[in-house]
């Protein structure tokens, strides 16, 4: 059952409009009321989407050790939970494009040549490392 809630919060929290997922179970929920607890769950899915699948997997790991699979509610929630992977996976697609979208949104208001009037070489634009994207400092953004 908590794999079940987690999955339908943290599908709320991606989506567009989360108010109006939860405005249908919950009709007396205001918009404000709605968004405003999502905001650390959806901070935390959109900036950290394979910790969150990792920390899934292993509770899912654990729950089917346990037997979970054993029943139809168990096979639900696996389901439920490998929909949410593949949510997280998408997240973390679409965080990957960022960059060609920025490049472009910056070519088309500054110009092609734009590059060009850059410093050279930043630290920002060295190979990240497997302990920055797994352990990441959180007092620097790269």
């Amino acid at each position: 059952m908590a794999g079940a809630v987690w999955a339908f919060i943290s599908a709320a929290a991606r989506s567009r409009r989360p108010d109006q997922i939860l405005q249908a179970p919950l009709p007396g929920l205001a918009s404000a009321g709605t968004i405003v607890p999502l905001t650390l769950v959806s901070l935390v899915v959109s900036e950290f989407p394979m910790h969150v699948l990792a920390v899934e997997a292993a509770a899912a790991a654990a729950l089917v050790w346990r037997g979970a699979l054993r029943r139809r509610s168990g096979l639900l929630g696996l389901g439920l939970a490998a929909a949410a992977w593949a949510g997280l996976v998408g997240a973390r697609r679409d965080a990957h494009r960022a960059r060609h979208v920025l490049t472009e949104s910056l070519s088309a208001a500054l110009g092609k040549g734009y590059v060009v009037r850059l410093p050279q070489d930043s630290p920002a634009d060295d190979k990240v490392s497997f302990r920055q994207i797994w352990f990441p400092r959180l007092t620097e953004r790269a």
